[in-house]
């Protein structure tokens, strides 16, 4: 017995010498298991961290390589791009029945031409105050508008060009078709005033042949190109035509003149030339030559450009 106790004894002794201190006393086996779970994961939690940053920085970088261009891609915002706002719909003015094909501003007033009609509305307000050659449909469609000083000029698919004037209570009155009848019967009566325009067609050298569809306006002069090809010029105080050149290979889509009097005319034979008129009170260039035959005379220092 005494012998039992002893072992015990010193069994307890061992025991208590192995024991931790209450300081540093071990955790139950639950924390130990928790930390143990805890310190056993940091690793490969932090690796697959790693692992995941790497692949979406590269993921990125792949997709700003290759769409650079895609705004979304790289996380742009209105803020950050201090993006303003450069237009504003002020107004809608009432669709007209057909397509608006010309647009132009004069004193204050939009003209709008539509089809065969011109429409007239006073900008202050955006109200409608007037619409003319609505009932001449045998004029075709407008092709271009102009304005030289108080007169207002359309260009028409009939071969013609109208001058228009604003009456006192805003409305426009027609006072002169171009080429006048004055003008026709002063050529008619001379052979020589006729030109070939197609097989077994003649007309008068002052007269276009097919659609007019440009106008320029100086201040002693009107400038008109057709699909005919052709530029002609027409004097401002009495509506006669000055000149008439074949200007290009195609039809004439549009004529500008600049401050200091050059003729820009630009066609379909994607050409844009340039002349200078110079006009002579005597007398007047005959019809049917060139436009490189006149270059000498009438217009310098055109060429394709």
């Amino acid at each position: 017995m005494k012998i039992w106790s002893c072992i015990i004894a010193c069994s307890s002794t061992a025991a208590d010498d192995k024991a931790p201190s209450p300081e540093t006393q071990t955790p139950s086996p639950k924390l130990l298991l928790s930390d143990n779970s805890s310190s056993t994961d940091t690793p490969a939690s932090s690796s697959s961290t790693s692992q995941d940053t790497s692949y979406s920085s590269l993921q990125s970088n792949l997709s700003l390589q290759t769409l650079p261009s895609v705004p979304s891609l790289q996380k742009l915002s209105p803020e950050t791009l201090n993006l303003s706002v450069t237009h504003l719909c002020l107004a809608s003015l009432k669709p007209r029945p057909v397509n608006v094909s010309f647009l132009a501003v004069h004193n204050n007033l939009l003209y709008a031409a539509s089809g065969n009609e011109i429409n007239v509305f006073d900008i202050s307000n955006y109200k409608h105050i007037d619409t003319f050659n609505d009932r001449d449909s045998s004029s075709g469609s407008v092709k271009s508008v102009a304005f030289c000083k108080e007169n207002f000029l359309t260009a028409h698919q009939d071969f013609k060009i109208r001058i228009w004037k604003l009456t006192e209570n805003q409305r426009h009155k027609l006072v002169a078709t171009v080429p006048t009848v004055k003008d026709r019967l002063r050529h008619s009566m001379l052979p020589k005033s006729y030109v070939k325009v197609r097989r077994h067609k003649k007309r008068l050298w002052i007269e276009h042949s097919d659609a007019v569809s440009g106008l320029a306006v100086t201040d002693s002069l009107i400038c008109s190109v057709s699909w005919d090809k052709c530029l002609k010029i027409w004097r401002v105080s009495d509506c006669r035509c000055v000149e008439s050149v074949k200007a290009h290979d195609d039809a004439i889509n549009a004529v500008v003149v600049s401050l200091d009097g050059k003729i820009y005319t630009a066609s379909a034979d994607r050409r844009i030339k340039l002349g200078v008129y110079h006009y002579v009170a005597s007398c007047y260039l005959s019809a049917g030559r060139s436009w490189n035959d006149q270059v000498e005379e009438t217009l310098n220092g055109h060429g394709p450009f």
